[in-house]
């Protein structure tokens, strides 16, 4: 019999940098520790480090475009999938359709056959998350109004770019410039093999293809002149659709 692959999912945002439990290796660890005492193999480690409340993120669409390599995903609370009820409903669908099991350490499996009083019952459960997010959000965006007005870019830059204060505008990185070339004379999974991340968290590891499609789309904004700060930003207590991996 196969060994069940499993895929660590793991997730925090800035507000939660701190807090104790939640740092990004503590919650590998007890990811890791929760797959071997079921006997399951870990064959991938997927990070963001953002909010919950919607789906444009690096590590989960990368995790979703893996589905083949993985039986089920592990987080160490539910939370760190989703933040927003909506989007748990929509993952959960996802993860059916595909024939995957969802797990976090703290509330075990995430059923997918439960019955209206029961999917009521845990949409309530799952609607916490998404409410402590959006008081922490409601607190921080005082500031983060006061410093578009300044011009000044909120949160991370777009993929291949950086952050120029004294300029107040983005600039590309070279990793960025390499990426375009190649995907040019080689095609955007070439590319993605040829210049794997330079630095951060996925430092050595490869690109997926809809990273390297968002590098070439952010290089086009920027000759466009379009590529401007704060820029469709996430507003405060929305979240974008469920994106299909393909």
């Amino acid at each position: 019999m196969k060994p069940v692959r499993a895929a660590l999912y793991r997730r925090v945002s800035t507000e939660e940098q701190a807090e104790e439990g939640l740092s990004l290796e503590t919650q590998e660890q007890r990811d890791r520790a929760f797959c071997t005492s079921q006997g399951w193999v870990v064959v991938g480690v997927y990070t963001d480090d953002s909010t919950g409340l919607d789906t444009d993120r690096d590590g989960y669409q990368q995790m979703l475009e893996q589905k083949d390599r993985w039986d089920v995903a592990v987080a160490v609370k539910r939370d760190r999938f989703h933040r927003s009820v909506d989007n748990v409903r929509e993952f959960i669908k996802w993860s059916k359709r595909n024939r995957k099991q969802v797990w976090s350490v703290a509330e075990g499996r995430v059923d997918t056959t439960k019955n209206a009083a029961a999917w009521l019952v845990s949409h309530m459960q799952e609607g916490l998350p998404e409410f402590e997010s959006r008081m922490i959000s409601e607190r921080v965006l005082p500031s983060m109004e006061l410093a578009k007005e300044k011009g000044l870019h909120q949160g991370r830059p777009p993929v291949g770019f950086v952050w120029v204060k004294p300029l107040k505008k983005f600039v590309p990185t070279e990793w960025a410039k390499r990426l375009a070339a190649d995907a040019e004379s080689y095609g955007p999974e070439e590319a993605g093999r040829l210049n794997p991340y330079t630095d951060g968290k996925l430092k050595g590891k490869r690109p997926s293809r809809s990273t390297v499609y968002k590098v070439l789309l952010n290089l086009r904004e920027y000759e466009l002149g379009l590529l401007v700060p704060n820029r469709g930003r996430t507003p405060t207590g929305s979240h974008s659709k469920f994106r299909e991996a393909t």
